[in-house]
């Protein structure tokens, strides 16, 4: 057999080199908005990390995250270097609605404008007709962004598994180091201000806790009548423990989180529950049902429960401070009028 002369090996090697030229350049275009390399969270003076969180306990083949710590956004609560003002000025409201929760949505901006008029408001689009778009894009401090579907799994785009929301969650407490995420159902009643000093006792994060003990008489119903034993199975979690333990079991709020991007709260809550949204199995398990299970909200409680259990009890949740800074009020009512700054487009 005859040698291929050199100029045939010339040619193979500019084909590959082309090829893996093509492949980088479109890895690089997909990477900022991938969850599958999970960001932590490191502060621009401190050098890059590489950690992994594991998602279920276990043995040697228990299925850990492996990301890299970006050079943004991060804030470690932990080490008490950020004072309150440095914290909400850093702050960023965030929320998500499709076309039919549009009018509710409108008193999350509207209220958040008149009790904190400089605050930035992030939206993220699930489904607008466009003059509902220019709509939003209009009012003040609001930034509109489409959430991108089409990077994710098909099964985000069903919005009734709720996985875009810790997608959404992770993307933008790792751009901005501190988010109140909230549902369109949110009224702000004070300034966020007031719940930081009770977050930073937390490591950065804080929700209403409705109760902690399924056991006990609650008016709001425990999370563990909502959420699908397999859930349980996939984050190896014994549900008949977290049923019996006293106290044990917070049932928090998914539609009302204000975060921090500590190195806690991403290894112990974020990191975990944005791998289980993006495994149908987990956060949507075969056979669970809208009313029978609660998808991102009973990831949340299991997720804290195994992994900072006992860090709010019913002695230290500051449940007060929160009821009187935020409030609910669902449906859709045209009762309030965001303010513009921008002229819509005809």
């Amino acid at each position: 057999m005859k040698t291929p002369p050199c100029s045939m090996h010339l040619a193979f090697a500019l084909i590959i080199g082309f090829s893996l030229g093509l492949l980088l350049s479109a890895y690089r275009r997909v990477l900022p908005h991938c969850t599958c390399a999970y960001p932590s969270s490191i502060s621009d003076s401190r050098p890059t990390s590489r950690s992994s969180v594991p998602l279920t306990e276990g043995d040697n083949s228990t299925k850990k995250v492996h990301y890299d710590a970006p050079s943004r956004g991060y804030i470690d609560i932990d080490e008490g270097t950020t004072n309150i003002d440095q914290l909400y000025k850093k702050l960023v409201i965030v929320t998500a609605f499709s076309q039919n929760h549009f009018k509710e949505a409108q008193g999350i901006i509207f209220t958040a404008q008149k009790t904190m008029p400089n605050k930035k408001i992030v939206v993220y689009d699930l489904g607008l007709e466009k003059d509902t778009k220019e709509e939003v894009k209009s009012y003040c401090n609001v930034e509109l962004r489409e959430f991108p579907f089409n990077m994710y799994p098909k099964f985000v785009s069903n919005l009734l598994v709720y996985s875009w929301k810790p997608i959404i969650i992770n993307i933008t407490l790792n751009e901005f180091g501190a988010i109140y995420w909230g549902d369109a159902s949110v009224r702000f009643k004070k300034s966020l201000k007031e719940l930081l000093p009770a977050a930073k006792r937390h490591h950065g994060y804080m929700a209403l806790i409705h109760s902690f003990d399924p056991k006990v008489n609650s008016s709001i119903i425990h999370q563990y009548f909502y959420t699908h034993p397999e859930m349980f199975k996939f984050l190896n979690i014994n549900r008949t423990r977290y049923y019996a333990e006293k106290n044990s079991s917070p049932h928090l709020t998914a539609n009302r989180q204000l975060i921090i991007n500590s190195s806690t709260v991403q290894s112990k809550i974020i990191q975990p529950l944005v791998e289980c949204a993006m495994q149908l199995e987990c956060i949507s398990p075969e056979g669970s049902k809208k009313g029978e299970h609660r998808f991102d909200a009973s990831a949340l409680a299991l997720i804290v429960y195994k992994n900072l259990k006992h860090e709010w009890t019913p002695e230290n949740n500051s449940n007060d401070i929160f009821n009187e800074v935020i409030d609910i009020h669902r449906g859709n009512t045209n009762r309030y009028k965001p303010k513009q700054c921008r002229r819509k487009h005809q």
